[in-house]
């Protein structure tokens, strides 16, 4: 009976010990209010962390960088890369960018790299996050006004929502050369943005609802109602994920009685 008692608590430690995956902390940008947003990522709901101290709502583009735990932003009026406190959601400017505005984000944890889209001409650039200074990667073909953009590190894609309303495509984009397919069609989506643990793409439609989006299909999923007016920008902090019952299961089985059976000593 012990040893069946002993197998049975092994296999409870194997279960309870195994990583469960958490959903991202969501950043997202008020473009109306000039304030920075918490939204959760299981039931959209969006709660005001603070004003972004911009001169106007001007904040569009947002991305984070998880190897320093930066948020990036632009300032789309004033053509600027800005960081910003995800403690308080004020903006701090790093410096004035070398091309007109990219207003849609997005970071590369492996090779630490930042890039910005912009609306107007489709060319893609990557950003230096000390100077701001900006460099042409090149010009995303099928693409009409991009409006958001988001990258998956596990698949090293980039990925873009395009704002033609005839065309309303998601792309994938090579980060190289700029090149792009249509994965299919998704809608008018402003904000994107990938959690890199739970392989999630999401974004924002012009009525601010968050969905989450398949990026082999373009299919888009109703996740909720964020509750504010404009929210342009996303950016996603992943969590790392933890034990389901971390420090509980050996606890437990003192308190069950349950080790592992002790030799009978031979005479």
């Amino acid at each position: 009976m012990r040893r069946i008692s002993f197998s049975v608590a092994v296999l409870f430690l194997f279960f309870v010990s195994q990583p469960v995956a958490a959903g991202p902390i969501i950043f997202g940008s008020d473009v109306v209010d000039d304030e920075l947003l918490n939204i959760d990522s299981g039931t959209g709901a969006g709660t005001a962390i603070g004003g972004l101290g911009t001169e106007g709502p001007n904040v569009q583009g947002l991305a984070y960088d998880p190897n320093t735990d930066t948020l990036y932003g632009v300032d789309s009026l004033n053509d600027t890369l800005l960081t910003i406190d995800t403690t308080t959601g004020l903006a701090t400017k790093v410096g004035d960018l070398t091309t007109s505005t990219p207003t849609s984000l997005a970071f590369d944890p492996n090779t630490n790299t930042l890039y910005g889209a912009e609306p107007n001409t489709d060319r893609l650039f990557t950003i230096n996050t000390t100077t701001a200074a900006t460099s042409l990667v090149g010009v995303i073909n099928n693409a009409e006004n991009i409006l958001g953009l988001a990258f998956d590190p596990n698949s090293n894609t980039l990925y873009a929502s395009n704002g033609d309303p005839d065309d309303p495509d998601l792309l994938s984009i090579n980060p190289s050369t700029a090149a792009s397919t249509v994965v299919g069609e998704v809608g008018i989506i402003y904000g994107l943005t990938f959690d890199s643990h739970t392989n999630t793409l999401f974004g924002t439609d012009p009525s601010s609802k968050l969905y989450s989006i398949n990026t082999s299909t373009a299919a888009k999923t109703l996740v909720g109602d964020v509750g504010h007016s404009a929210v342009y920008g996303l950016a996603s902090k992943p969590v790392v994920p933890s034990p389901a019952a971390a420090g509980l299961g050996l606890p437990l089985l003192g308190l069950l009685g349950i080790t592992r059976p002790r030799r009978r000593r031979t005479a």
